[in-house]
């Protein structure tokens, strides 16, 4: 699985446990045996992860187990198993939970680890000290249990939740031992629960400053977390220095501590680094935090041209002008995506790996290799594109050439150096690369943008809720007194009789409407119809109906009616209305009170409704 093209991204899950941890241990099996077993069998499934760290609380013993099973080919996969430690240190969190604390070592020094490290871990108890040891932790486990004869491994396991160590004894341990400090790397959980941000009373601030100063990386997932420990958030780079003593880059692992969760972070949170999978490799993202390490689902961004690997199969006896050439024999030179330089003696072949690159992807020819006799043994000249190749995966894509004595002149020659620039931006276009990588950055940007209207929306729905509620809790008593059976009863009568006044005015204007037209018409008409006349006719049909009318309905009666039982429905309402207002009266209210608190209700109701459909959106 290695690859030997150095700083490539590779995924690295630094924080898994195995069936030996201590602590909420869910790995399944009959004994430990078949615990191992089944641990061994799914790490042989995981495909795509380069280095792994086994993590036990208070000890390596679970890195020293795996490393018996070093042979076996269901850990052929991975690059490289480190050993962490998980600590727990006080001081507590607010959520009365200590802090974890993580020392990632070596493997160079795990021999000495006990000397170095576990045996000046010290936790007091009852005026007596213990060590982190595996016996001592077994004593501290049976003293606090009170009862010598506790079983080992329980003793065991409670002396390991009952260990906790100030992070001064930590600071102390670091100081005195420069070989310790050269080996590991430490970190903090950044968690609200058992991390550093735990802490949040004011008093323990400078604790919470030393406990990060402690800490080289952080382990945390949080977009937050990282942009703010690189000096990009809240707090410039100068000022988290200051605080903390560095940038930090973050990590995240899978903290698995059951088999289905081995190398499978939550949400898909994968720790990418950028280096060589070895422990000095991991050193290398303390210094570059922000170009070394990202957390993500899928790779980082690669180069969008790259020269993955260049195989070179030229004689043994190659001449260069007559001249031993020095890129003679067999061989395969591997570049990682983003390099930037080549480094070797003078005269080890530099110059000449990048004339024959220059010569297989440029559209014209190196001239390198028409100003110098590239040959075999008996002079032939050599046909470089049938001896030196670019692999599969690399992109061949137009670059600028310059040798050692061009590169000032290219520099300082606006017009070619900005001519140089457009050729490869055109070129790059025709391919659709960068079209593509601003389209998906576009499309992005639409969602996140939408995401952000829509948490707008939500927060501003959600501020108009508080205000509402506000109104409906000062109003609350007015509210209740809606509930009264008299008022509900008295408040229903006349809302009905309002709404029968509201007809009967409405009858009677109808009423005097049709008596004033019926009159107006009938003053109008002839007296007598020529019915041979069609005209006159339909006026005789018109004056019969309405005399009909007439005779049939007393209009003026009717209307008269109306006005007696407006009348009455006035006095009724008057009447209601008296009630209603003493009753508000008693309570301390009035109307305005009431509309009110009803019309805060009313709105509570529409912006809840309001936000339930957008949360399921």
């Amino acid at each position: 699985m290695y690859d030997n093209r150095g700083s490539i991204w590779r995924k690295w899950d630094l924080h898994i446990h195995c069936p030996t941890t201590a602590l909420n241990n869910q790995f399944e099996g009959n004994d430990i045996d078949e615990k191992w077993e089944k641990y061994l069998d799914k790490l042989g499934e995981v495909e795509d992860v380069s280095v792994l760290g086994i993590t036990d609380y208070f000890s390596i013993d679970g890195y020293k187990k795996i490393m018996e099973f070093s042979d076996d080919q269901r850990l052929a996969n991975f690059d490289l198993i480190l050993p962490n430690c998980e600590l727990r240190i006080i001081p507590v969190t607010d959520t009365q939970r200590a802090i974890n604390f993580h020392f990632i070592f070596d493997p160079e020094i795990v021999s000495d680890l006990d000397s170095l490290f576990f045996s000046k871990l010290i936790f007091e108890y009852e005026g007596e000290p213990y060590q982190c040891t595996k016996n001592d932790l077994i004593k501290l486990g049976r003293k606090y249990k009170n009862d010598s004869d506790y079983d080992e491994n329980a003793a065991y396991r409670e002396g390991i939740n009952q260990f906790k160590v100030g992070y001064q004894n930590i600071s102390k341990i670091l100081k005195e031992s420069k070989r310790l400090r050269k080996h590991c790397l430490t970190g903090v959980s950044n968690s609200n629960n058992d991390g550093t941000s735990g802490i949040q009373h004011s008093s323990l601030a400078a604790t919470r400053e030393e406990i990060y100063r402690l800490s080289q990386l952080i382990f945390s997932s949080n977009p937050n977390d990282g942009t703010y420990f690189l000096g990009e958030g809240v707090d410039s780079k100068e000022e988290v220095i200051r605080k903390y003593g560095s940038l930090k880059p973050c990590i995240h692992g899978s903290d698995a501590h059951k088999i289905d969760d081995l190398c499978r972070p939550d949400g898909d949170r994968f720790t990418w680094i950028k280096s060589d999978p070895t422990f000095e490799g991991l050193r290398q993202i303390i210094f570059e935090p922000k170009y070394r390490v990202n957390i993500g689902k899928l790779l980082p961004n690669e180069p969008l041209i790259k020269i993955n690997k260049v195989d070179i199969n030229l004689p043994v006896d190659s001449k260069l002008d007559g001249e031993d050439y020095c890129l003679k024999g067999n061989y395969e030179i591997q570049f990682s995506p983003f390099f930037t330089c080549l480094i070797g003696g003078r005269g080890t072949g530099k110059s000449s790996i990048l004339n024959l690159i220059d010569h297989l992807i440029s559209e014209e020819k190196n001239k390198f290799f028409d100003e110098h006799n590239l040959t075999d043994a008996d002079g032939n000249r050599l046909k470089i594109e049938d001896l030196v190749s670019l692999d599969e995966k690399s992109e061949k894509g137009d670059i600028e050439f310059l040798s050692q004595n061009e590169i000032e002149d290219f520099a300082q020659d606006q017009k070619r150096f900005t001519q140089a620039i457009y050729r490869r931006l055109l070129k790059l276009d025709s391919e659709n690369k960068i079209e593509a990588s601003a389209k998906k950055v576009k499309d992005e940007i639409i969602k996140i943008e939408s995401k952000i209207s829509d948490y707008n929306k939500l927060n501003t729905i959600s501020n108009r809720i508080k205000s509402v509620n506000k109104e409906i809790e000062k109003n609350e008593n007015i509210l209740s007194s809606l509930e009264d059976s008299d008022f509900q009863e008295n408040s229903l009568q006349l809302s009905k009789k309002s709404q029968r006044l509201n007809r009967i005015r409405r009858s009677k204007d109808t009423l005097i409407k049709i008596l004033s037209s019926v009159s107006s018409i009938q003053e109008d008409l002839p007296d007598e119809f020529d019915t041979s006349i069609p005209f006159e006719r339909a006026l005789s049909n018109i004056s019969t109906s309405l005399q009909e009318i007439s005779a049939s309905y007393d209009i003026e009666s009717l209307t008269e009616e109306a006005s007696v039982e407006i009348k009455s429905l006035e006095d009724e309402i008057d009447r209601i209305t008296t009630e209603i207002n003493q009753f508000l009266e008693a309570k301390g209210l009035s109307k305005e009170n009431l509309k009110e608190a009803s019309s805060a209700q009313t709105n509570l109701d529409l912006l809840r409704d309001e936000i339930n459909e957008k949360e399921d959106e």
